[in-house]
């Protein structure tokens, strides 16, 4: 296995999946992004927010599949379980 792509994939995942709870976060509410974050955090629906992040690593799972990189994909894998291993204990 491929340590650097495996850490590829793992870190490209948790970024994609960070950028698009941002941007959620963003375009879905009125308010700025933090006080929004705080907002969702003191309802107990971070973990909700968390999930539908990680739902674009699907494309770049996809991505990397037709690349032929399976470290990559091993490693998109990885966070996708740590994210959820995440959203359990919040």
């Amino acid at each position: 296995m491929n340590k650097t792509a495996f850490i590829l994939g793992f870190f490209s995942g948790l970024l994609v999946t960070f950028i698009s709870c941002f941007l959620y976060l963003y375009y879905a509410t009125d308010l700025p992004v933090l006080e929004s974050f705080a907002l969702i955090k003191n309802e107990n629906n971070l973990g909700k927010v968390l999930t539908l992040g990680s739902l674009p690593n699907l494309i770049l799972f996809g991505y990397f599949l037709k690349q032929n990189q399976e470290s990559a994909v091993k490693g998109i894998i990885a966070a996708v379980i740590t994210i959820g291993l995440f959203t359990i204990f919040v």
